[in-house]
């Protein structure tokens, strides 16, 4: 049945673009993961072991995100993903962190859990936008381009899961709408019907539309 062959789904879902210089929007946004909430009483070396403080030291770790790693001891590059802040807003910053955990539970380590949290907050125009920002590495002018028109372009739920897929989160995609992702959103061969075929070819299309407007309109 190509309508749920996986290997395209998936690949389109959560693969996060290659090529293309970063621009500078992106490279501040990375470099919030270092400097955000510096003010938070929670940004000491506190209750960090030794492996956190070498983070800290060594790589210049926010020292809330070393201490939400330090009991895997596994450094997937956290401290230096884009921590959102200013695509989504106040507070994205410590959810985010609050999600590393929940990330490594998973198995999903390379995960941006900023972005996650960015999706799970509702905001679908900010979060079709910090997912775009991951997987092309373009400007956050840009990428909110794309988002008001698929917004606009759109019906409901599609803007929505996009806004999730985008950001890697299939755990809620599948959670909320798990009828558009095909094999992916099944659990038993009774779910893949002609209906759910349909909705996934829907979806994939918007996804596709999405970067097109990107491309065309945006850049």
């Amino acid at each position: 049945m190509k309508h749920f062959a996986i290997p395209l789904l998936s690949a389109l879902l959560l693969l996060t673009a290659c090529g293309g210089s970063e621009t500078s929007a992106t490279n501040d946004t990375k470099a919030t993961a270092s400097s955000a909430s510096s003010a938070s009483s929670a940004s000491s070396a506190s209750g960090l072991n030794a492996w956190g403080k070498s983070l800290v030291r060594e790589d210049g770790c926010h020292p809330d995100i070393a201490r939400a790693m330090q009991p895997f001891e596994a450094d997937y590059g956290q401290c230096t993903m884009p921590t959102f802040e200013e695509v989504c807003g106040a507070g994205t910053f410590d959810a985010g962190v609050q999600l590393i955990a929940e990330t490594f539970e998973r198995d999903v380590e390379q995960v941006n859990p900023w972005g996650w949290a960015c999706a799970r907050s509702g905001n679908i125009e900010n979060a079709l936008t910090a997912g775009c920002m991951t997987r092309t590495r373009a400007s956050e002018e840009s990428c909110r381009c794309a988002a008001r028109k698929t917004i606009a372009a759109e019906s409901a739920p599609i803007p929505e899961l996009l806004s999730y897929t985008e950001n890697q989160d299939m755990v809620t995609a599948k959670a909320t709408y798990p009828d558009y992702l095909g094999v992916i959103g099944a659990t038993s061969a009774a779910d893949l019907t002609k209906e759910n075929a349909e909705k996934q070819d829907q979806f994939m299309a918007a996804f596709t539309h999405h970067y097109e407007r990107w491309e065309a309109e945006c850049q």
